[in-house]
């Protein structure tokens, strides 16, 4: 279960699940703990659509350090009488202590489509924007995002569902109860035309508290037997301008995409490193992107698989790094097998502050043809207020480095005219430093 949280403290988990008559749904639950500790479980099946039931489950305990899977789908089927209305829904796990962690997976043997939910905590919410990240529109294969959000405050709230595609932006409101949910349907043919796709997110935004409100979506396309989860995801003041994805996977079987979620006022410049687990060399850094303001932008990772070596497993961790204020970005990294129907999401979470006295590449690594012109990018840290350009190996000329907005510089690289196939260095560095920084050089493949 790659989705499973800890439930960390004694509110309810919540997660997103399909209740079908083929589909299957389960819920592991994984005691952290020597002792038992028991959980009940709650099936909310309220969907906005005139269904309004709450199906509980037996209480489970888990014994110490043990795991137990719950076959979720096959208890209702034998005890509630409309099992066979299919139907979204949330499962919600209430426990006694801080002991679990918590997953659930939905499954559908015929349409050959798996989808994974780590169940989210009211209690850890921190804004009244939530981002579902990502949700992938898709015209051809009729793609739809379904969205659960529940209301698990006091008092009614009214929660409006923004997103935006290719052809604009989409806002639908809904109002929920105390204690109630609701699910929406968003089906890619009603915003997109032929041919186009958009890989963007959901935002989920009221007024109220910031525990009031959690939410989930999905992404299905069953003609390509694929379902997106998206992750709920918030933006943290902690990320200090540094964010950590837990994995990543890069090769020629998989496809990796980062949506990076700007929830801003100012358009900020985002880019990614990856570090590989059995590669001790400089990570690969990607091209800068431009998130406009409130709005968000997909860094395609697999672009750059040809940067890993024959001889080195492509399986590592991906950072990303910005030049915005902390807490203007959250982000997702979405993982794909090409030419099956795994996917896998995982969310950023706050990482190490930016160096202070670093200026970053972005990219590091570029392959040239004579004459051929690259643009450069640097973030840098506070206590850099123009690096140095120079070339530090090979041939070739780099302009000097202007500001980009802040915390980011520019400079041009122009290869050679004639040269047999050679290296460059690119070297970006504080004035009154005279060291080589790794995080700060560019290498240049320049062939004829």
């Amino acid at each position: 279960y790659p989705g499973a949280i800890d439930l960390g403290t004694q509110q309810a988990g919540i997660g997103t699940a399909y209740f079908g008559t083929d589909t299957f749904t389960y819920l592991a639950l994984q005691n952290t703990t020597a002792s038992p500790v028991s959980a009940s479980i709650v099936v909310h099946l309220e969907n906005g659509a005139g269904l309004n039931d709450n199906v509980t489950l037996p209480t489970v305990t888990v014994g110490g350090s043990d795991t137990q899977v719950i076959d979720v789908s096959s208890y209702l089927r034998a005890t509630y009488a409309n099992s066979g209305q299919a139907t979204w829904g949330t499962i919600e796990v209430q426990y006694p202590t801080n002991a679990l962690v918590a997953g659930s997976l939905t499954v559908s043997p015929e349409d050959r489509w798996a989808f994974d939910s780590g169940l989210v905590d009211p209690s850890s919410g921190s804004s009244t924007t939530k981002v579902l990240s990502p949700a992938v529109f898709d015209y051809d294969s009729d793609a739809k995002t379904y969205v659960t959000i529940r209301n698990v405050s006091a008092a009614s709230r009214t929660v409006t569902a923004t997103f935006k595609t290719s052809s604009g932006t989409t806002t639908t409101q809904a109002t929920l109860a105390a204690g109630r949910q609701t699910a929406l349907t968003f089906p890619s043919r009603n915003y997109l035309s032929p041919g186009q796709k958009s890989f963007t997110d959901v935002r989920l935004s009221y007024s109220g508290a910031s525990t009031d409100i959690v939410g989930g979506a999905v992404s299905l396309s069953p003609s390509l037997h694929i379902a997106i989860p998206a992750r709920l995801v918030e933006a943290s003041s902690q990320d200090q301008r540094r964010l950590s994805g837990p994995s990543v996977w890069l090769d020629g079987r998989t496809t990796s995409v980062i949506e990076v979620a700007n929830l801003s006022a100012s358009a900020i410049k985002v880019g990614a490193r990856i570090h590989l687990a059995t590669d001790g060399t400089t990570p690969i850094a990607t091209s800068l992107v431009t998130v406009a303001a409130n709005s968000s932008a997909a860094i395609d990772l697999y672009s750059y698989i040809n940067q890993v070596p024959d001889d080195v497993d492509g399986y590592g961790a991906v950072e990303l790094w910005h030049n915005g204020p902390s807490g203007a970005i959250a982000a997702t990294c979405l993982t794909l097998g090409r030419g099956t129907n795994v996917a896998r999401v995982t969310a950023f979470v706050p990482g190490h502050s930016f160096p202070t006295g670093e200026a970053i590449a972005f990219p590091n690594s570029v392959t040239n043809t004579p004459n051929a012109v690259s643009q450069l990018s640097f973030l840098v840290g506070s206590g850099v207020q123009a690096p140095v350009t120079q070339v530090a190996y090979g041939g070739g000329t780099v302009t000097a480095a202007t500001a980009d907005g802040a915390n980011v510089y520019k400079a041009t690289y122009t290869a050679p005219s004639t040269l047999p196939t050679t290296t460059a260095t690119v070297l970006a560095r504080k004035a009154t430093d005279l060291t080589l920084h790794l995080e700060g050089t560019i290498n240049f493949n320049n062939v004829l």
